[in-house]
C-alpha cells in the first residue's frame, strides 16, 4: 500500500522487508528461506566450535607433553648422576 500520501489508487507496494529482517529471541530470522539453509548455518556453527575446541585441546596437550619431557629429562639426569 502506498503510504506516501499519493492519491493514486493503482499504486500498491508490498512492504514485507521488515519481517524478513526481524529477528526472534534466538537470533534466527522469523521467515527462513528453507530448512536446508538453516541447517547448513547451524552445521557451520558447530564445525567452528569443534575446530576451536580442537585447537585448544591440541595446545594443552602440547604443553603437557613438553612438561612431561622436562620431567623425564630431569629424572634421567638424576639417575645418570648417581
Amino acid at each position: 500500500m502506498n503510504l506516501s500520501g499519493d492519491s493514486n489508487p493503482e499504486y500498491a507496494a508490498c512492504e514485507i522487508g521488515y519481517y524478513r529482517h526481524h529477528i526472534d529471541r534466538n537470533n534466527e530470522p522469523l521467515l527462513q528461506k528453507n530448512e536446508h539453509v538453516c541447517l547448513m548455518h547451524k552445521m557451520d556453527e558447530v564445525r567452528e566450535v569443534f575446530e576451536k575446541a580442537n585447537g585448544r585441546i591440541h595446545h594443552e596437550l602440547r604443553k603437557l607433553m613438553i612438561s612431561f619431557q622436562s620431567d623425564f629429562d630431569e629424572i634421567k639426569r638424576k639417575l645418570l648422576a648417581n
